[in-house]
């Protein structure tokens, strides 16, 4: 199974729901499923997020390779589409 998410997808249990301090296991595991293709994420998601530079913002940059995509090109959206 694949996830797109948005940018409150990831500040909200970042945030409130798990921090990453207390809840490190599920950021663990997120990172796994970002490097094994099954979330992906609008570049724009990660624009959003540089406009905090915290460290939600450093934890996304690092997966910027695996999960971030630019929707205008053919095979991402493409790709998008097969989420679910």
């Amino acid at each position: 199974m694949r996830w797109c998410f948005d940018t409150s997808a990831l500040i909200e249990p970042w945030v409130r729901l798990y921090p990453p301090d207390l809840f490190a296991p599920i950021w663990q595991k997120l990172t796994e499923l970002c490097e094994a293709g099954d979330i992906v994420a609008p570049i724009d998601v990660l624009h959003e997020l540089e406009k905090q530079k915290d460290d939600l913002h450093d934890w996304a940059e690092s997966e910027a390779n695996e999960m971030f995509l630019d929707p205008d090109r053919r095979d991402v959206a493409a790709r998008i589409w097969t989420v679910g």
